[in-house]
């Protein structure tokens, strides 16, 4: 009897059969957006959200025709990705565990899906996604133009688009594009960062650090992050010294912003010590910018100080 040779020909179609299943099983098509940005100009990896679940998709617009995207997710108890073209269900350009990277070939939105594992699992849970333009050139560095600002001096700055630094100190990730600023204090005291107008297009986070310690992405003391009008306290600078002061957007879109520091005033909290005695009350009225912070309550204190004498 012959043998049967047609049994390793029928065999040899099942694993190939099941490697189309498994890729037609594997690009998800979820229905929940959340999160959106416009698509990096430079190479600088860029936060779309850092709370996207398991089950929901990102839209990145603006995309560019033959640009290469590099997209990658993280945060849950597993990833698996899937980029798709021009609406949300569109053309699949790529999808696997992340990082996926894909060539855009129409100008347009990318769709990015997260979902739990290769069987479109859904979850939860908070997960980060990033996207970077692999095929852009790199971004611009902010060091490269420092603009020098006085006491009580409005400055009106425009940020958009994708930036290089993300410090983190205020507790937020800063995608935007960042702009530096030099300030030398006149006098030793406490100062104020007053935000006067806004545009109301998103955050900025202020910081600051010494200049001695270099023109770089490390080393910075967050101020706040600020939306709307308001003035905050840098807590004491001191006379002589230069200070750098950042402003770094969490967004990417268009932010506008005026804002100003305010010095001390030639305030000297010694030159007037009134003398109190035990059982003998005294009232103080303190109002305006004073010239300490201690800082030993655990808290800045940018009002005006009051000292007395104990008369025993």
């Amino acid at each position: 009897m012959q043998p049967n040779l047609l049994k390793p020909a029928r065999w040899a179609f099942i694993p190939l059969l099941l490697l189309l299943a498994n890729q037609s099983w594997s690009q998800c098509n979820n229905g929940t957006p959340f999160g959106t940005i416009n698509a990096p100009t430079n190479n600088i990896i860029t936060t779309i959200t850092t709370c996207a679940y398991a089950g929901e998709y990102s839209t990145i617009n603006n995309c560019t025709a033959g640009s290469t995207y590099n997209f990658n997710a993280t945060g849950g108890t597993g990833n698996y990705i899937t980029i798709r073209q021009g609406t949300p269900g569109g053309a699949v350009l790529g999808f696997g565990f992340p990082p996926v990277s894909v060539v855009c070939t129409a100008s347009g939105p990318l769709y990015l899906h997260y979902n739990l594992n290769p069987g479109c699992g859904t979850e939860s849970q908070c997960r980060t996604g990033t996207v970077q333009c692999t095929s852009c050139s790199g971004g611009n560095d902010p060091c490269t133009s420092i603009t020098n600002i006085l006491c009580a001096t409005p400055a009106t700055v425009t940020l958009s688009g994708s930036g290089i630094w993300s410090p983190g100190s205020c507790g937020f990730s800063t995608p935007g594009t960042e702009k530096i600023y030099s300030f030398t204090p006149t006098a030793t005291g406490v100062h104020n960062l007053q935000v006067t107008s806004t545009n109301s297009g998103g955050y900025i986070d202020y910081f600051y650090k010494a200049a001695s310690g270099g023109c770089n992405s490390t080393g910075w003391t967050c101020i706040d992050d600020i939306f709307s009008p308001t003035t905050v306290s840098m807590g004491t600078l001191t006379a002589g010294t230069t200070y750098y002061i950042l402003l770094d957007p969490e967004t990417t879109s268009s932010v506008t912003h005026t804002f100003q520091i305010n010095c001390p005033t030639s305030y000297d909290p010694c030159a007037s010590i009134p003398a109190i005695s035990c059982g003998i009350s005294a009232t103080a009225t303190i109002s305006g910018s004073g010239v300490w912070s201690p800082g030993s309550c655990g808290f800045s204190t940018p009002g005006q100080e009051r000292v007395y004498s104990l008369r025993q």
